[in-house]
């Protein structure tokens, strides 16, 4: 992994691949670079912002788990257009 981590999320429980566990998350830029096992993480990331995520749950790669749609207009969105205007921000 030659990517440089500059943000480390910590001591929450991770969601991805159907299993929620203890895991670590590693990122660089604004790409998730790895999901470690919690002190298992074989970088130098000394440097790296440290976010305590400790008693909350981790969904990475998640926009926004929560969206109301067809509330004022049924006739215009559907679940395809609103998860991809969610993808896109």
């Amino acid at each position: 992994m030659g990517k440089c981590i500059d943000t480390i999320v910590e001591g929450g429980k991770v969601v991805a691949g159907g299993v929620v566990a203890d895991a670590t998350i590693a990122i660089s830029g604004e790409t998730i670079a790895g999901i470690f096992s919690p002190g298992t993480m074989p970088l130098n990331v000394a440097n790296a912002h440290r976010i305590d995520a400790s008693g909350k749950i981790v969904m990475p790669g998640v926009v926004d788990p929560h969206v109301h749609f067809a509330n004022f207009n049924n006739q215009a969105d559907s679940f395809t257009s609103m998860s991809t205007a969610a993808a896109f921000g």
